[in-house]
């Protein structure tokens, strides 16, 4: 990052965060690219499969369970 960027503190909201299931894989790449990039990236989430990287966090949220319909 150079002296012109800002560092950011994004914080991304899911219901789950599971890479291995096909377009959640997109969130996994794009929470790593942003912490490559230097910014302070914070995963919010219900579901959890991934262990946080050394350069982002996740956070485990809590939630009741009840049916959709």
């Amino acid at each position: 990052m150079n002296q012109t960027q800002q560092r950011l503190t994004i914080a991304i909201v899911l219901e789950r965060f599971l890479p291995s299931t096909g377009g959640q894989s997109y969130f996994s790449g794009l929470v790593k690219e942003l912490a490559k990039r230097g910014h302070d990236v914070h995963v919010f989430a219900t579901e959890i499969e991934e262990t946080p990287g050394p350069y982002y966090t996740i956070h485990l949220i809590p939630a009741l369970r009840h049916p959709r319909s």
